[in-house]
């Protein structure tokens, strides 16, 4: 079986009056954490990992991240609990306040007991399977048995006895013997005894306790006066440790000391009402009026009185409760917590060693001692390149420097040595260590270097694969694996390595690991690596860390900082395996961690997980592996799920991979919930695990489940809408093609009349109204009266004017559309052909027609008769000389029609108000009836500009 370290670290604030301080790390839930009362009776752990609390406002179960309380609401006649345990199937049973007991199988309670006069607060079974024949013990007197699925008191049987007729009771169980015994008034009030089991109905008094394993008493005749016991607890079995519950405190018994704690020294009430430790070694100290409180036991000294301002450079241990300091002013000695007065005053004293039992080496800045057995100047050498450790090996002396890397001490004096590497060293040696493979030095940024047997020098630096330069411990394990901490992390070595000076036999390669900050450790330096039962361990000057079991990764062991104040520095770390301590010298002090080894089980991930869904208000539970199907609208899920790991509960890390239908999702909360929005429709496979404070990583769990596929979504569906879509497309085609057909057919046989009597028109036109024309045009071109010419020749105008009228007409008529282009050169056509007959000004013409629009015969006549009106009356009235006729399309999709002269102009208002006088409304009207814009600007002695603008 490996065991982990566990250390704990000071986490409250301290007080300096103080040798030792209070031996506990305090955490408080109360009311404002969300348990149903301050006032606990009784804290229990179920078989699955969550804490229960039996309150006086009912029953709270704790799963790591927030509470949740049973009371009357939920089916409990009182809220008062006294009492809570698990029988063998999984199932609570708990004592209320003058009801009885119930049990309660996580979704409702039911009554299993009647109140009774003998029945006091505890319980427990006797039987293996609660749901077999059995024996369930309530009272002192009563035992009951079950018979199906009652049960019934058994006669003449009692666990105990009478307390007033006995002067001892004990109880025996497979790990040890407790013995209770009070010779004036009987045993105490309901103590509790090695986490199983409980004595009842005791007395108050004086009593003596005795713990025993087989025949050896681990605690003897210790004696002590305690008012209102109400629980005891074993903590550790070696050394023997035990806590003692009282209505005036809580009492902590080691072999050396009792240490008394109050709200003075923590607690949140003094009244305690019971402990319990769960699964991983958390205490839980249930009070009245307090709430309850976890702690761990720290196993930690750290010595501030007299050595609040010190900067500690060494400790040398002598005994589990004494050892030397070197610090800034000197030399003093700690003896069972009391530190003496000053015994060497030296300024920076950096180290202190043994030199053989009645004599030790120290070193300070400035001067190189031999001091007596009781700390005493034996000899002194004074030199100014300062010592900084000292080793004895190999039958030499070497002294550590800051000035001249390492000395040896030769006849009472001290010679340099190395003096022709100091390339390669430097000159600054922090530190001596050995290994079985010689004597090993660190210099500041210069990595570690070491000399064997053979005097040979080998150096161990970056070059070599050291993950930093400045080494701050070394470690040999029993396989031969050299471990280096360094201010980078911990690089590991299987086999010799290093660059040899002189090269005798040839070195083995090295196999460098390096392990940095991705391999789990937390802190910058790494300053202490060692080995305690089979488990190798390293300190950072944050975290201490277990080499986990692939050794490929460290985990750190504790949930708090190691150091009790957050500016303390760590100077030097020395562990001593045959007192399993850790000391720590720092620039506040100093610090003992004790490192009795623990078992830490592994985190339990609650195998049954809490879900609900967004979609809908109801809550279910889904169980790892088995398939869960959600309906279509639930899509937006919510897991919760319970770490039940309580050594840092806010540390919990839940991690998480969701495999979607389309991609793979990862990430991690310490929320402990899972939040899926708008989930596709589809199967899913969710893969969750945690890792708790301690960086213990759960067993993976995979669950599954589906969203449900809505009908309209499903393949069948599809095939089937398609084939009524394409059936109903098809026929609402032919549908729509017949009716266009239909259409079709009646507006060529309306167009087919349109266009026969176009063709009528144009005949009768022709034939008739062109003839009588024609033959009048004749019939003036015969006759010969002078006096006549002038009127004829008018007449005869007037009539050509209307032939090219009436031949418009027709051009328009008999066209189903015109073309912008075709209106162009038609009216270029009739200007210049006008213009030459009257012998009239200069007509010029400008057209930038990209697209040939298309226009209506309507539109074409109305826009052609504009024009036309425009010319003449610029021809009649304007006296102009030059006439400029512009087609043009805009950018805007605008179709403009100018006609601009230079004549004698006129005013438009006037114009437009003149009796008779027609034009301007009829241009007017032509273009409001084709959605056309007409515009006429003129200035008199100025010519005149008409513009037509039309939208296609």
């Amino acid at each position: 079986m490996r065991f982990s370290l566990l250390i704990f670290v000071l986490h409250i604030v301290y007080l300096p009056a103080l040798h030792a301080q209070t031996p506990f790390i305090f955490q408080n839930y109360t009311t404002k954490q969300g348990l149903a009362s301050d006032y606990v009776f009784d804290v229990f752990q179920d078989s699955k990992g969550f804490m229960w609390f039996a309150t006086d406002k009912g029953l709270s179960r704790y799963d790591g991240r927030e509470f949740l309380t049973f009371n009357k609401e939920h089916g409990l006649p009182k809220s008062m609990i006294f009492k809570i345990r698990e029988a063998p199937n999984g199932t609570l049973w708990i004592i209320i306040y003058k009801v009885g007991v119930y049990r309660f199988d996580g979704g409702k309670f039911y009554p299993v007991l009647p109140n009774e006069k003998n029945q006091t607060d505890g319980f427990h079974f006797l039987n293996e399977a609660e749901d077999k024949k059995g024996i369930l013990r309530l009272t002192t007197k009563n035992i009951y048995t079950k018979n199906t699925d009652e049960y019934t008191v058994v006669k003449n049987y009692q666990i105990l006895p009478t307390p007033e007729k006995v002067s001892y009771t004990e109880i025996k169980t497979d790990l040890q013997e407790v013995y209770l015994s009070d010779k004036e008034k009987g045993l105490y009030s309901n103590m509790t005894v090695n986490k199983n089991y409980e004595l009842q109905n005791f007395l108050n008094g004086k009593t003596q306790l005795f713990i025993q394993k087989g025949k050896e008493k681990i605690l003897k005749d210790s004696i002590f006066m305690f008012n209102n016991v109400s629980a005891c607890y074993i903590l550790e079995e070696k050394p023997f440790r035990y806590l003692l519950g009282t209505h005036k405190g809580l009492y902590y018994k080691t072999p050396d000391t009792l240490i008394h704690l109050t709200e003075k020294q923590g607690l949140s009430n003094s009244h305690i009402q019971q402990i319990f430790e769960d699964k991983e070694r958390n205490i839980w100290i249930s009070t009245f009026g307090g709430g309850v409180q976890k702690i761990r036991a720290q196993y930690i000294q750290h010595f501030l009185s007299g050595l609040e301002n010190q900067t500690i450079h060494c400790i040398l241990p002598t005994g589990r409760q004494a050892m030397w300091v070197a610090h800034n002013a000197g030399l003093q000695k700690i003896v069972q917590n009391r530190v003496s007065p000053l015994i060497l005053a030296e300024n920076n004293l950096r180290t202190i060693v043994p030199k053989d039992k009645n004599s030790f080496w120290a070193g300070s800045f400035d001067n190189f001692f031999v001091l007596g057995r009781q700390g005493q100047v034996r000899q002194k050498i004074h030199y100014t390149v300062g010592t900084s450790d000292v080793a004895d090996w190999a039958g030499k002396v070497y002294v550590g420097t800051f000035g001249t890397a390492t000395m040896t001490w030769v006849k009472d004096t001290l010679q340099p040595v190395f003096q022709a590497h100091y390339a390669q060293t430097g000159t600054m040696t922090e530190r001596f260590a050995h290994t079985s493979r010689g004597l090993w030095w660190f210099t500041h940024e210069y990595g570690a270097h070491r000399i064997d047997a053979n005097q040979q020098l080998t150096h161990f630096t970056p070059k070599e694969g050291l993950l930093g330069a400045d080494v701050q411990a070394i470690f040999e394990q029993k396989n031969g694996a050299l471990w280096f901490g360094t201010e980078k992390g911990i690089t590991k070595g299987n086999r010799e390595t290093g660059k040899q000076e002189n090269m005798g036999n040839a070195l083995s390669p090295l196999t460098l690991y390096p392990f940095g900050e991705e391999s789990g450790l937390v802190g910058k330096q790494a300053v202490l690596i060692f080995e305690q039962q089979a488990s190798l361990f390293a300190l950072t000057d944050a975290h201490l860390h277990v080499l986990a079991s692939d050794e490929k990764r460290w985990q750190k062991l504790g949930g708090f900082l190691t150091l009790p104040d957050k500016d303390m520095k760590i100077n030097k770390a020395i562990y001593v395996d045959s007192l399993q301590h850790i000391y720590l010298a720092t620039n506040k002090g100093v610090v003992i961690l004790d490192t009795r080894t623990l078992a830490l089980p592994a985190p339990n991930l609650q195998a049954l997980v809490l879900l609900e869904t967004l979609a809908l208000p109801t809550k279910r539970k889904i169980m790892p592996n088995k398939p869960f199907l959600f309906s279509s609208q639930e899509r937006s899920i919510v897991f919760h799920f319970a770490s039940l790991s309580f050594i840092d509960e806010g540390q919990n890390v839940l991690y998480y991979e969701l495999e979607t239908p389309t991609d793979k999702r990862k990430g991690k909360t310490i929320d402990m919930r899972l939040v899926f929005q708008d989930l596709s429709f589809g199967s899913y496979v969710l893969k969750v695990y945690f890792k708790n404070a301690q960086d213990q990583a759960s067993k993976t769990q995979t669950f599954v489940f589906e969203i449900a596929t809505p009908i309209w979504a499903q393949v069948w569906f599809w095939v089937f809408s398609a084939a009524v879509l394409v059936g109903l497309t098809v026929w609402i085609v032919r549908y729509f093609l017949k009716q266009s057909y239909q259409r079709r057919i009646r507006q060529m046989e309306v167009e087919h009349k349109i266009q026969l009597e176009r063709q009528r028109i144009s005949r009768d036109l022709h034939d008739n109204v062109g003839a009588q024309l024609s033959y009048i045009l004749r019939t003036l071109d015969n006759m010969s009266s002078e006096t006549e010419n002038i009127r004829l020749q008018n007449l005869q105008l007037f009539t050509q004017e209307t032939m090219r009228n009436l031949r418009e007409s027709i051009w328009a008529i008999q066209k189903e559309s015109i073309t912008s282009t075709e209106l162009f050169l038609r009216f270029k056509k009739y200007a210049g052909t006008f213009a030459e007959e009257a012998n009239l000004p200069t007509v010029s013409f400008k057209q930038n027609l990209p697209t040939a629009h298309l226009l209506s015969p309507t539109h074409a006549l109305h826009l052609f008769r504009i024009l036309q009106e425009a010319f003449q009356n610029a021809i009649k009235h304007s006296q102009a000389t030059e006439i400029q006729v512009i087609f043009e399309e805009t950018t805007q999709g605008e179709f403009h029609i100018t006609l601009q002269d230079n004549g004698i102009g006129f005013d438009v208002a006037v114009g437009k108000q003149k009796e008779g006088h027609y034009g301007l409304k009829n241009l007017q009207e032509r273009a409001e009836e084709m959605g056309a814009k007409l515009w006429i600007e003129s200035v008199v002695g100025n010519g005149t500009i008409c513009m037509v603008r039309l939208y296609f």
